[in-house]
């Protein structure tokens, strides 16, 4: 993918030069390509690239602004640079509730960006309101049984358990995994979902359903090979210790 963004940069530039609108278009594929690999100083520098063309072009209030300036907060959380991104999350939710309406589910996808980049900062409580009001935006627009509504189901249910209440969030992580698996959605997704699902009923007190939910996980990401092996590490740990 970086390869060939490159090569595409390249002849775009050669082209029409370096602040051209498509230019904005392409920068944003090869920094998530780069965040993929964890260089994240790479994917910011290529996101800033993209929100100073698309500043030009189009000017900085225009919505098309929100997907590099969501790369560009991705990037920043994992540079640890928590301040700055969330900065980022709340310009870009202003651009797009003023253009579009605060209802539009692109800001969704923004708060769900920022309750990730919340609880990477260890603020359960912001993260929890993020995902909440995603959640509002995501049911209004496309109904409780849309698979972007499992985002939100599945972060509001971790960060309710995170905040001491478990036994509310085994309904929003319940109502997330039948969404995945009705959809037949990335199977490491539903695996971490079950394997959330499985730490919220252990400390609800539900422990050998709990323990059982995050076997099953374990047993799914071990079927989905190298994809999995991240999170794989993650139940591994968390079987160990309970």
């Amino acid at each position: 993918a970086i390869e060939y963004s490159e090569q595409s940069l390249e002849l775009q530039e050669a082209l029409v030069g370096p602040d051209h609108p498509p230019l904005g278009f392409t920068l944003p594929s090869l920094s998530q390509a780069y965040a993929v690999f964890g260089e994240y100083q790479k994917a910011a520098e290529l996101s800033r690239q993209a929100v100073a063309i698309f500043e030009k072009v189009f000017g900085p209030n225009d919505p098309q602004l929100a997907t590099p300036l969501n790369n560009l907060a991705y990037s920043l959380e994992g540079l640890e640079q928590y301040d700055e991104a969330r900065t980022i999350h709340e310009r870009s939710i202003d651009i797009v509730s003023q253009s579009w309406g605060p209802d539009h589910p692109q800001i969704a996808v923004s708060l769900l960006n920022l309750s990730s980049l919340e609880k990477q900062a260890g603020d359960f409580e912001a993260a929890l309101d993020a995902s909440q009001r995603a959640g509002e935006i995501l049911t209004a627009t496309f109904g409780t049984e849309h698979p972007l509504y499992a985002y939100a189901a599945n972060n509001t249910g971790v960060f309710l358990m995170e905040t001491g209440q478990a036994a509310q969030g085994i309904v929003h992580l319940q109502k997330a995994l039948a969404i995945r698996v009705a959809a037949d959605t990335d199977p490491v997704l539903i695996a971490v979902t079950r394997f959330n699902l499985g730490r919220a009923l252990w400390e609800a007190g539900q422990r050998e359903s709990g323990r059982r939910s995050v076997s099953e996980a374990e047993q799914e990401l071990i079927a989905v090979g190298e994809m999995g092996e991240e999170d794989l590490a993650a139940v591994r740990e968390w079987l160990a210790e309970h």
